[in-house]
């Protein structure tokens, strides 16, 4: 780490796609991004140094299902996301609606709402959940066998209905658990959804919304990734200010008078 040559604040980020986010966001001139390769290196990182008295460091990692397991991080320099993970937590915000808008005719989308009855966001939280509970349900009964590449949306939501093939998908989680069908109905039900976007895959959901643009709206000339750059530039300043991540950055920053944000 370059702590002997620069003196400002150092932002540990768990991989490159965070930093394409966040170093929109920073100050560049006062705070230097490092990426960690996952969120265990960026927490044992803080940890240690916190240990050795270096400050001026701060990270910022996934919440991952933590704040609903109880799972607390111990470090005051280390602040979680609002979201399960930093795609959810802008998923959250009307960065959402703002590419929608951008890439969906008017009638099209209005057509598709009054069809389904509901907004795009919510028809979007509806398919998403039920991937979000297996995941859940997995790491609450420690079930290591489970594999989410097998699990994954591509495999599972047809892409000209834009629906989900639960039974299939239970199925194969219960093949990978050794539990029953009628075991996993169980427990995916019991899983608490009162808070989304805690709760879905960030990654499962762009899956799940870029497969709704492609077979459903009929969206040519689009990757994954270009969809998540989009969603990433329509994010602006003003949704990032209402999330509890940044004021406890804000906080952070104010204690170890170090400045993270570029001056508004």
């Amino acid at each position: 780490m370059s702590r002997t040559v620069f003196h400002g604040a150092h932002l540990l980020l768990e991989g490159a796609s965070d930093s394409c986010f966040w170093r929109g966001h920073i100050d560049q001139n006062a705070c230097q991004i490092v990426i960690c390769d996952g969120k265990e290196t960026a927490c044992k990182s803080i940890s240690g140094l916190q240990d050795v008295g270096i400050t001026g460091v701060v990270g910022v990692v996934d919440d991952d299902l933590d704040t609903m397991f109880a799972t607390t991080h111990l470090s005051q320099n280390i602040v979680i996301t609002d979201a399960r993970d930093l795609e959810a937590m802008l998923l959250q915000s009307e960065a959402l609606e703002r590419v929608m808008y951008d890439l969906v005719p008017h009638p099209a989308l209005a057509a598709f709402c009054q069809k389904c009855g509901m907004s795009f966001r919510d028809a979007l939280v509806e398919r998403s959940l039920i991937f979000a509970r297996l995941r859940y349900a997995a790491r609450d009964r420690c079930l290591s066998g489970v594999s989410f590449d097998k699990l994954s949306p591509w495999k599972f939501v047809n892409s000209s209905t834009w629906t989900v093939d639960e039974a299939a998908l239970k199925q194969q989680f219960a093949k990978d658990a050794a539990l029953s069908v009628g075991d996993v109905e169980r427990i995916a039900a019991a899983v608490p959804c009162n808070a989304p976007w805690k709760l879905i895959h960030g990654h499962d959901a762009m899956v799940i919304w870029y497969i709704a643009l492609v077979g459903k709206f009929g969206i040519k000339k689009l990757s994954v990734n270009a969809l998540h750059t989009a969603l990433r530039l329509a994010y602006t300043p003003t949704a990032l200010a209402k999330t509890t991540t940044y004021k406890e950055l804000c906080a952070w920053s104010a204690a170890n008078q170090r400045r993270l944000f570029r001056r508004v």
